[in-house]
């Protein structure tokens, strides 16, 4: 014995010190073990008589002994629960859900039950004779899902009154832009998928006072991504009229059907007719002083060339006067490097004929041109070639090549326009990577901006469409997930305080709001007596008049409606199945329906033909799991639900329902600093502009607007990685690369990874070597995300930014494992 009494031999008691931030407790003050040991000392101890010490050395099949095993059963058990209860006394180390919720709501928080999820429905309306031209659909008309394999049906409800036109359906975009021609453009677009022009052709393209004279090189109808167009290749261009005037006006575009000469083109010589009775008639003698040019001095009279009224040789009916119909007149250039001669003018007159000249007779077509004569270039009337029987083409405008971006969209009018405040779907193909997207806004105006267009304003910029898939979705309603059920809950009794009804069905909807800090409020509504009650976040602050009700979720998914007692809310009154309840069902990931998957209309409104969803469900969330309601619980106590630092609107964001990861930072714009909150949805998925709305919403209610906020929607880096395992040979090796899949995809996937958090070589292989079955494994191999300067491999570390202004403000990154970039290799040394 020492001088404190105390036998140094004894056994002792573990310690039972919990330093901070331990995921588990030591209180087991006395296992099996040290308390059969402890007992066996006790007897065995100075003092004691010799038969009690010889029982201290005797084995446990000593009745005596035995029993003394079984206290230290007893012992153990007591310990062990001890130190049970213990840890379902601390947030950090409580395992059971239901010891979390009581501990959280002491802090005044309430595990999140989970988020419907939310969609756009896009509604068809009948467009045949006879058919409305408007129809309602009421707000909580129920569309199914069509269920894929080992999946039930879903149902949503719209969550407003939508007006449904068949005008409004699917309004095309106007896909095309004005065509300005220039000098030497090499292409020109025409519309529609054929045409009568073939290569070689002539066009003839007039803009202003200038025309200018093309060859067609070739045809190519609807080329690649623009259909209902024709692109025709032109041959390179030569000065053909028209240098040094202005290139300008609205461009117009001829094509010819036919070529022909003018009359007296095939002349014979008037040399050659002379004879000795004298010269042919309609000749003149030349006078020259050239001794060689004896034979040469006769010459057809008038054989020159008016631009404008020409003989055209031959009859042609084809030819027509008109503002539309032109002639052109070409003719080669005397030499090799002078220009050819351009002589083009509209038509105005044409009169089928006969001539007698030149010693030729035969039909011609007499053609007179407009206005006002201009010094023409001398023609001559054997060389050139006239151009006519000419038809304008559709040359006007030409289909949009880049992507769509901006909030202003021109497309066809509709009858009626699309009404401000209007939600819509802007609906296309995405020009990049050539994926369907569906973008959707509020119209904001609605103007006309030309003969059968309309320039349609959105709230939300759209960007990255190809222009000929982009359609605008008129007909859209939001709904949400959920089948509303109306049941009688049961009698009121004025005697009972507190009085608790449970709606037989669960769990209870909850959606989006932008009221509570939560940001989410049940789909529930209870009336007693007819009369509607109230839903409050606790009774302890009710009046005793106050006709209010909580709402408590329990472990099993389950929902109550508690009612108050006389103090803290008024008592329910006394009646037979006077409280009632509507309220909806169905929240979480059943939810999450993909696109196209909505089109079941339960109850089908007259007038409409069909529905679908062109987007999948969004925002959805399931309930609280334990790991992130020990995080979020005490938000409540450090923000008092107010953001006045910036680690406070982080904590208030994380905290939204539908909401996953989140960060906030300070960025310096150049100007002035502002709060960036960046955010994604559950599990690291997209959020749709409507939640980031609803998050900034609900940010600015609560926080000093003295500093700018934006909300963006996070940047995931997908980022590679490759390691070489020697596995154990007592274990399949395709099983072992399956577990270290499994594990670096828990480790490091979205759903678990942070904003702006790096990841390092070290930390990967860590990972790799906890795995059962890996004996060893080389040093990982980073693979940083393609196209993302930003995020580089140094010593080992992937690094992420957070946001800061790079020519713009950018939001934070998140760096997640990306299961087809991960390669698992055989460590051969």
């Amino acid at each position: 014995m020492t001088d404190c009494g105390c036998d140094p031999l004894a056994p002792q008691l573990p310690s039972t010190a919990n330093p901070p931030a331990q995921t588990h407790l030591r209180r087991r003050v006395a296992t099996h073990a040290t308390a059969l040991a402890r007992m066996r000392t006790a007897f065995g101890a100075d003092g004691r008589s010799p038969q009690l010490r010889a029982l201290a050395r005797q084995s446990a099949e000593d009745p005596a002994v035995a029993l003394l095993d079984a206290w230290a059963v007893v012992c153990d058990v007591v310990a062990f629960y001890s130190e049970r209860i213990a840890e379902e006394g601390f947030l950090r180390t409580a395992t059971e859900r239901r010891s979390i919720r009581e501990l959280a709501r002491t802090l005044g928080y309430e595990l999140r039950p989970g988020v419907s999820a939310q969609v756009e429905l896009a509604f068809t309306g009948e467009t045949a004779p006879g058919a409305p031209a408007a129809v309602t659909v009421p707000r909580g008309t129920p569309v199914q899902s069509v269920p894929g394999q080992g999946e039930q049906p879903q149902t949503f409800e719209t969550a407003e009154d939508l007006e449904v036109r068949g005008a409004w359906n699917d309004i095309p975009l106007v896909d095309a832009e004005p065509q300005h021609v220039a000098r030497e453009a090499h292409q020109l677009w025409l519309r529609g998928p054929t045409t009568s022009v073939r290569p070689g052709g002539r066009l003839l393209v007039v803009r202003g006072t200038v025309s200018r004279l093309r060859v067609v090189d070739g045809v190519e109808p609807e080329p690649a991504g623009h259909a209902g167009w024709t692109r025709l290749r032109l041959v390179p261009a030569t000065d053909t009229g028209g240098a040094g005037e202005a290139w300008d006006g609205p461009t117009e575009v001829y094509a010819f059907g036919e070529r022909a000469s003018l009359f007296g083109w095939n002349a014979p010589d008037p040399n050659l007719l002379v004879t000795e009775h004298g010269r042919p008639a309609g000749s003149e003698h030349v006078d020259s002083d050239d001794a060689d040019q004896d034979l040469d001095h006769h010459r057809w009279m008038d054989f020159g060339v008016d631009p404008y009224a020409l003989e055209l040789d031959g009859d042609r009916p084809s030819v027509r006067a008109g503002t539309d119909a032109w002639v052109a007149v070409e003719q080669p250039a005397a030499t090799d490097d002078a220009p050819p001669i351009l002589h083009a003018a509209p038509v105005t007159k044409v009169v089928p004929d006969g001539a007698q000249r030149y010693a030729l007779s035969g039909r011609i077509t007499r053609v007179l041109l407009a206005g006002p004569r201009r010094a023409v270039p001398e023609l001559e009337r054997r060389r050139a070639v006239v151009h006519c029987a000419s038809w304008p083409l559709p040359a006007q405008e030409r289909p949009r090549t880049g992507p769509v971006a901006g909030t202003e969209l021109e497309v066809h009018a509709t009858d009626p326009p699309l009404p401000v405040g209007r939600s819509v779907l802007v609906v296309g193909v995405d020009a990049a990577e050539g994926q369907p997207q569906v973008q959707a806004a509020t119209v904001t105006g609605c103007t006309p901006s030309g003969e059968r267009r309309m320039r349609l304003e959105l709230d939300r910029s759209v960007t990255g469409l190809r222009p000929d898939s982009v359609r605008v979705r008129g007909n859209v309603v939001p709904a949400s997930h959920g089948e509303t059920v109306r049941q009688v809950l049961g009698s009121g009794d004025g005697r009972v305080s507190f009085p608790c009804f449970r709606p037989r069905r669960a769990p209870l909807t909850h959606v989006r709001s932008t009221t509570t800090p939560e940001g989410a409020a049940p789909e529930l509504e209870v009336r007693v007596d007819g009369v509607l009650w109230e839903r409050v976040p606790r009774l302890d602050t009710a009046g005793p008049q106050d006709r209010v009700y909580v709402v408590r979720h329990d472990e099993d998914g389950g929902a109550d409606v508690v009612f108050g007692d006389g103090l803290h809310g008024a008592r329910l009154p006394t009646g037979e199945e006077n409280v009632s309840a509507t309220y909806r069902v169905g929240i979480g990931a059943p939810g999450a329906v993909g696109a196209g998957q909505l089109s079941l209309l339960v109850r089908r409104p007259l007038g409409v033909r069909q529905v679908e969803n062109p987007a999948p469900a969004a925002d959805w969330a399931p309930p609280e799991e334990l790991e992130q309601a020990r995080v979020n619980a005490p938000v409540r106590v450090r923000t008092l639900d107010r953001a006045v630092s910036v680690a406070d609107h982080e904590d208030l964001a994380r905290g939204y329902a539908g909401v996953g990861p989140a960060r906030a930072d300070l960025v310096w714009d150049g100007r002035r600093e502002l709060v960036v909150v960046t955010l994604l949805g559950t599990d690291a998925s997209a959020v749709s502009a409507g939640l980031r709305t609803d998050v900034h919403a609900a940010l600015a209610a609560v926080r000093d607007p003295g500093t700018p906020l934006e909300v963006r929607a996070g940047q995931v880096l997908p980022f590679g990685l490759s390691v070489a395992v020697r596995h154990d040979p007592a274990h399949e090796r395709a099983a072992v690369e399956d577990r270290v899949r499994a594990a670096l995809t828990a480790a490091f996937g979205p759903a678990v990874r942070t904003f702006a958090s790096p990841v390092s070589s070290a930390a990967v292989l860590v990972v790799v070597r906890q795995v059962p079955g890996v004996l060893a494994c080389t040093v990982p191999r980073l693979e940083p995300p393609p196209d993302h300067e930003e995020a580089r491999v140094a010593e080992g570390l992937l690094t992420a930014a957070p946001a800061r202004w790079h020519g713009g403000v950018q939001a934070a990154q998140l760096l997640a494992l990306d299961p087809d970039g991960l390669v698992i290799g055989e460590m051969t040394q």
